[in-house]
């Protein structure tokens, strides 16, 4: 079975970010899917039954600086940032915001999310956690400041056909 290659990622700077419409839907999107991460991780947090993968870092941290986890959240987004400069990747609107909206949203969130009193209560914060990160993950995503990969194999095909056919080589 032959394999194509995987289709380019779609480099398109923050400007052209902020040009390709429907601000007025994709922006406060993007806030409320980024915010509901924070709650949700602070509700999960809260649960005491455990955290989402990145937290178990930040969790760390935060027992050996005492830095606040979201103070710690975004300082470790903003490292994670500055190791794309090797890669030459240029973060977008939303990678920057993820990197301090999240940690501002758990804080706050953090700070009223009273502490659940049984087994019971820990698990629905839990399944509550899950669920609302679900859906603000959809919400993130689907406000299109993160790059993706082309959907079209058609497309790719057809570079790679009018490629081969300019070739200096072809007949």
């Amino acid at each position: 079975m032959p394999q194509s290659t995987p289709a380019p990622l779609a480099h398109i700077t923050p400007l052209q970010q902020l040009k390709a419409g429907k601000l007025a839907i994709r922006l406060p999107q993007l806030f409320i899917g980024l915010i509901g991460f924070g709650f949700s991780c602070a509700l999960i947090i809260e649960s005491g039954l455990g955290a989402m993968s990145w937290d178990v870092l930040t969790l760390g941290l935060v027992e050996k600086t005492g830095l606040s986890y979201g103070a710690l959240t975004v300082i470790t987004s903003f490292v994670v940032l500055l190791l794309w400069i090797p890669l030459k990747e240029m973060p977008g609107l939303g990678s920057i915001a993820n990197a301090v909206l999240v940690g501002i949203s758990a804080d706050i969130a953090l700070r009223f999310i009273p502490a659940p009193s049984n087994l019971p209560m820990q698990w629905a914060y839990v399944i509550l956690a899950i669920l609302a990160f679900s859906f603000f993950d959809a919400l993130y995503i689907g406000s299109v400041w993160i790059r993706t990969k082309r959907r079209s194999d058609d497309g790719a095909h057809a570079h790679h056909r009018e490629t081969c056919r300019n070739h200096p080589h072809s007949p």
